[in-house]
């Protein structure tokens, strides 16, 4: 399902961190022009990780420097909040995706 918006995933929406934060769920919403994300910090039994669902969103017009900025923020999340690990589950790319895989 698609953020009427912006056609990125409900999951990355700050209707689903509404719910999340309603279900006792620690999140944190970044959101620039070219990407966003919404990473739900999870408790495991040594320690936290981060997580995406169906994030981060990148903008069609993303370049790869967008990219790498959306993830230098991930990055500086991740050890501001000591996770160990972050898990995330990216759109499908596509021939012009500044993320080649």
């Amino acid at each position: 399902m698609l953020n009427q918006e912006d056609q990125s995933p409900l999951l990355q929406s700050k209707d689903w961190q509404k719910l999340q934060n309603d279900l006792g769920e620690t999140t944190f919403f970044e959101e620039t022009s070219k990407f966003k994300f919404l990473a739900i910090k999870k408790k495991i039994p040594f320690g936290y990780y981060l997580y995406l669902p169906y994030g981060p969103y990148l903008n069609p017009s993303a370049t790869s420097e967008d990219a790498k900025a959306c993830f230098k923020k991930l990055i500086s999340l991740a050890k501001n909040e000591s996770a160990i690990f972050i898990r995330i589950e990216p759109q499908k790319f596509t021939n012009n995706s500044p993320i080649q895989m």
